[in-house]
């Protein structure tokens, strides 16, 4: 069974397989790429515009109708915020099975930087890896270094390696059994 991401048709473009290809890499596990089907609820307003909790509950509302059974992870251009005061890069939701990232903070011109599309591959493969680790099971790791580590920087997401620590690695393997 492999995992879907969803990638909408607003989100960069040309890197979708590439950052699908980043995710299976990063946590030995099979993805499908699609582009997204599902209506984005969860306009707030300009200054963060998207409540991630409101686009996970359309997600999770178009996963139950549609009857899928695979977690889902939707790739989405937007700022997204948690509660309506903390901006997030994503934010799963294990027991719904579904979770989501936004790429607008991880590219480099929302810090003023030039383009680049290898960060941003880089950046949403980690993100993306993050949160489907977490519908596979997966808690947050003190490990800085560990995909599961939770990033509160930019820095440290790219601080990050493109891996598991050692118990994070024999945690996923456990639940993919």
């Amino acid at each position: 069974m492999s995992d879907l991401i969803f990638w909408d048709s607003k989100s960069p473009y040309g890197i979708g397989r590439s950052v699908a290809r980043g995710i299976s890499a990063i946590l030995n596990l099979d993805t499908e790429i699609y582009e997204n089907p599902v209506i984005i609820n969860g306009f707030n307003g300009r200054n963060f515009p998207y409540d991630a909790h409101r686009v996970l509950n359309s997600l999770e509302l178009f996963r139950r109708r549609k009857e899928i059974t695979e977690n889902i992870l939707l790739i989405i251009p937007y700022d997204i915020m948690e509660r309506m005061h903390s901006p997030v890069y994503g934010l799963a939701r294990p027991g719904s099975k579904v979770a989501v990232v936004s790429s607008e903070r991880l590219k480099n011109e929302f810090y003023g930087l030039p383009p680049s599309d290898d960060y941003l591959i880089e950046r949403l493969s980690k993100e993306g890896a993050h949160e489907l680790g977490h519908l596979h099971g997966l808690k947050h790791c003190n490990e800085e270094d560990c995909i599961m580590y939770s990033p509160k920087t930019l820095d440290d997401l790219e601080r990050k390696k493109r891996d598991l620590c050692e118990i994070c690695h024999a945690s996923i393997i456990n639940t993919t059994d």
